[in-house]
């Protein structure tokens, strides 16, 4: 693997990282969070999934002229297809795409050569006579290997799927807190006094003829912030700080003295989060999770092997 690749594929998911620093320190608004929000949203799709971990397999297994341009070239590719099956409209969807393409091959990459730097570690040139004893000894220890492979196996899935994937123990402590804020939208509301006639229920008990009286209570309902802003001429930072504090106003955005006066509002914030679409999302992160483990369990097998097999042969040195 050329070292350029690797650079480039550091720099990508560095790059990343900053784009989530950034959209999180604006809650997820503007361009920022629409990429970091849309990109999240993008990687639970498998069929994204899987187009770009081949990507990324062959790129980190073959010898690539310019791999840096095929992959970007191949990234744009990837997204320009899709545009046309999928018929997309809005340019930034394009560039999520884009960014997502870049992202899975970059981490598949970024693991390869840590996988190719432990094996030149651990792996070393022997002579003729060592090459055999050492194929002896895998030999010899096919039926640990197996052991390991199957007790690791069983031990992801008890990780990510035992019981239901929400109750797996890191489907509940540790996935759910990751998706939630991406499948978790915010809303703001406007509520504002009015008054209505309700029914007094002991008034008409005997002759069935009830008494209404005039009550003031508040109705919520959701604005277009956007368009409250436009009508009224304020600021965005002015009205976070209504939102933020409480503050009831008049009709006119004055600070109003009194509160249960009909006319007088506030403004509010409020979040939903879509579990439907995480628990599904969940699912997706969950199955990719369990094949990336069980390649990279493979992928090491012979080096847990080793591992396994000398701590055994110290214990039993020790009793």
């Amino acid at each position: 693997m050329k070292n350029s690749l690797l650079y480039f594929s550091i720099s990508i998911l560095v790059l990343n990282l900053i784009f989530i620093i950034i959209a999180v320190a604006n809650n997820f608004v503007g361009f920022f969070g629409a990429l970091v929000g849309g990109s999240a949203a993008i990687l639970t799709d498998p069929v994204i999934l899987v187009v770009g971990i081949l990507g990324g397999v062959a790129l980190a297994t073959q010898r690539i002229k310019f791999a840096v341009i095929a992959l970007v070239v191949g990234a744009i590719i990837a997204a320009v297809v899709v545009h046309f099956i999928l018929g997309t409209t809005r340019f930034i969807v394009d560039v999520v795409r884009v960014n997502v393409f870049l992202i899975i091959p970059s981490i598949i990459i970024l693991i390869a050569s840590g996988f190719n730097k432990l094996t030149n570690k651990t792996i070393k040139k022997k002579p003729l006579a060592k090459k055999v004893k050492t194929k002896i000894d895998k030999d010899s220890n096919k039926g640990l290997r197996f052991s390991v492979l199957i007790f690791s196996v069983c031990i992801i899935w008890v990780l990510l799927f035992y019981k239901t994937v929400d109750k797996s123990l890191i489907g509940e402590n540790i996935t759910e807190h990751i998706l939630k804020p991406f499948y978790t939208k915010s809303k703001i509301q406007k509520c504002e006094y009015n008054t209505r006639l309700e029914k007094d229920p002991l008034s008409g008990l005997y002759d069935g003829k009830y008494t209404y009286s005039e009550v003031t209570k508040t109705r919520c309902s959701r604005i277009d912030i956007d368009e409250f802003i436009r009508k009224n001429s304020v600021t965005k930072q002015e009205v976070a700080k209504y939102i933020k504090y409480g503050t009831t106003l008049t009709s006119s955005l004055k600070k109003a003295k009194t509160m249960d006066v009909v006319g007088n509002f506030w403004l509010q914030k409020r979040y939903s989060t879509n579990f439907p679409g995480m628990w599904k999302g969940k699912i997706r992160l969950h199955y990719v999770l369990f094949i990336i483990s069980v390649l990279f369990i493979w992928r090491l097998r012979f080096c847990i092997t080793a591992v396994t097999a000398n701590l055994f042969n110290k214990i039993k040195s020790e009793i």
